[in-house]
């Protein structure tokens, strides 16, 4: 490392944000803006954001180019992410970029980085859910636990977005990971804008019956299954008269949720944001019963508008959920829990702590702390990142 430069060089590998309707792009975009302002303020820093370079519509490139100061540079790359071509010779392109710190917001650092580097760990599906890969699971989670243990052990700083995966990097990866494994949460990306709740057209789109609300995909680790067998029992033994609205990607993976339909339960499937948050503002409640989440941002997002949440012990989402939400036990029969959720489903819930809860949950906030590791990574040379 130059020990002569007069500024901190920090790379940030942005080319997630390619996949923006994905939880990871959306990480990566919303961490990209929250990063940018931060440096905005400390001359002490040169800031290199790498985007892909086929996505210039992207929203999360155009905020960038729309607020980034005079020490934001930007380049574009057409290597992809979680590719072989990303793996064994992107090391080289960050080489080439000279900086002092590079941060990847994913699993995979490449090969041969000889950057100090931050990485982000958010779950570790393939080494917790059986079959995660529909085909080949045995060889494809041999081969993301082999990268994802070089990934950690070469970095510097491993973030994780929740107490729950700091435990399993350790627990599943390797105990060499944990000191150097940080907890950072996840910011909220489903903004609360005002414009949605005053749209009058899409608020008379509404469902006009009471509604449960599940937001996701249908893996088998979203538990599906088990969220229409807690819907059909509520209904059936007449503690719940509304529908089930399910919202997200309507690829079938390996359940056939069609086969499963009751009446009542309505498939949406791809929204946008603000047809999203007129959901989750009109929902009874949130239902998201996963096996295991690394995070669980559907939590928060029905958390921050002030709604009744029915979740499960699975990885992290006991440990996000805001103290007035119903947790039940994916180890527990369903039908003890009916009668107490018809009274959760009728009552008024207490939201009182809600500022307090979401502190932990801006980007700002994510932001800072990440710059305050990164203090850790430089403690050595006489430049300090300013805070």
């Amino acid at each position: 490392m130059d020990k002569t430069k007069s500024k901190t060089k920090i790379i940030f590998d942005a080319r997630p944000v390619s996949g923006i309707y994905t939880g990871l792009g959306r990480f990566t975009g919303e961490l990209a803006i929250a990063l940018v302002k931060h440096v905005m303020v400390d001359d002490g820093v040169d800031f290199v954001i790498i985007f892909p370079d086929k996505c210039p519509q992207n929203r999360y490139v155009r905020a960038v180019l729309d607020i980034r100061s005079n020490n934001v540079s930007i380049v574009y790359s057409n290597v992809k992410c979680v590719s072989l071509r990303n793996y064994l010779l992107f090391g080289g392109v960050v080489k080439k970029l000279d900086g002092d710190i590079y941060i990847y917001p994913h699993f995979d650092l490449p090969l041969a980085l000889k950057t100090m580097s931050m990485i982000v760990i958010h779950d570790l599906f393939p080494l917790v859910v059986d079959n995660y890969f529909p085909k080949m699971h045995w060889l494809k989670s041999k081969i993301f636990y082999f990268i994802t243990l070089a990934s950690c052990l070469k970095a510097r700083i491993i973030l994780s977005v929740s107490k729950t995966t700091k435990q399993d990097i350790a627990r599943l990866v390797s105990p060499l990971c944990n000191e150097k494994t940080k907890v950072i949460y996840e910011g909220l990306t489903l903004k609360l804008d005002q414009s949605y709740s005053n749209n009058t057209d899409l608020m008379l789109s509404a469902p006009s019956r009471r509604f449960l609300l599940y937001v996701g995909d249908r893996r088998p680790h979203k538990n599906l299954s088990r969220i229409l067998e807690l819907y059909k029992g509520l209904v059936n033994d007449n503690y719940y008269d509304g529908d089930l609205i399910i919202v997200g990607d309507k690829r079938k993976f390996d359940f056939d949720l069609e086969q499963h339909l009751h009446q009542g339960v309505i498939c949406v499937g791809n929204v946008d944001d603000a047809m999203l948050d007129m959901y989750y503002r009109n929902c009874d409640a949130l239902v998201f019963m996963s096996k295991y989440e690394g995070f669980g941002l559907p939590i928060l997002e029905a958390a921050s508008r002030g709604r009744r949440i029915i979740t499960s012990d699975g990885g992290a989402l006991a440990e996000i959920a805001p103290r007035w939400a119903y947790v039940i036990k994916n180890s527990e029969p369903l039908s003890e829990h009916y009668l107490s959720l018809s009274r959760y489903l009728n009552s008024n819930i207490d939201t009182s702590n809600l500022t307090q809860y979401m502190q932990n949950y801006k980007w700002e906030v994510v932001a800072d702390r990440i710059f305050t590791h990164l203090d850790e990574l430089i403690v050595n040379r006489d430049l300090r990142v300013v805070r």
